[in-house]
């Protein structure tokens, strides 16, 4: 969303090289409170809002992935909270891993991939909230010295298995909202290709396979 001031706007806004590129991709509307609706594929959307408020203030921008998949939430927590099986899915991303992780309130874990120039392959975490099948709210720091943002899933039972919410807030700066558009893009590929091909080849018990080759 962005929201025109007397002594910014959106034009101002634009001029910055950086978001320019970032907008090149969606409809920019100057109207107040619009919200940026990017559609996907079926059962899925992502939006992205972001926040003007002056030119020298922080641009806040956020990530909102919906997924419905046709299986329990049983296996859907599992494959969300298993870290022997968070990797099967993050595999069609940066294939990260989450070290010492326990879905517990107070746990300190690590999200650990391949490094890459700009980025040491290490996120930190700190679980915040957690209900069972229901809710997991975790902080994330992808860089040291960063700020902290928050991540939440969300699982809701439905007739057909579970809808499940992924939402990511807390980016601040034209850095972050530049992030959020990477993040964004990575994130969706990992909910609508590697989490459905995981649930598949788990049982109704939330295990996996004994056919099921590891990811690389």
């Amino acid at each position: 969303m962005f929201e025109e001031h007397p002594r910014g706007g959106v034009g101002q806004l634009l001029a910055h090289r950086a978001l320019l590129a970032l907008t090149e991709t969606v409809s920019l509307r100057r109207w107040h409170g619009t919200r940026l609706l990017q559609p996907l594929e079926k059962f899925c959307y992502s939006n992205f809002t972001a926040t003007e408020v002056d030119l020298e203030e922080a641009v806040v921008t956020e990530i909102n992935i919906v997924r419905d998949y046709q299986h329990p939430p049983l296996k859907v927590w599992r494959a969300v909270t298993d870290p022997d099986l968070i990797p099967y899915w993050t595999s069609t991303g940066k294939g990260a891993r989450a070290v010492g992780f326990e879905p517990v309130v107070g746990n300190r874990f690590q999200f650990v991939a391949k490094p890459m120039p700009g980025w040491r392959g290490i996120v930190d975490c700190e679980v915040l909230e957690v209900r069972e099948q229901e809710l997991l709210r975790y902080t994330w720091v992808g860089a040291e010295g960063e700020q902290a943002s928050y991540v939440r899933y969300q699982l809701e039972p439905t007739p057909e298995g579970t809808r499940f919410t992924y939402h990511h807030t807390g980016f601040t700066g034209v850095g972050g909202f530049m992030m959020a558009k990477v993040l964004g893009s990575v994130r969706r590929r990992m909910l609508t290709v590697g989490m459905p091909r995981l649930l598949a080849e788990m049982d109704e018990t939330g295990a996996l396979r004994t056919t099921t080759t590891p990811p690389a």
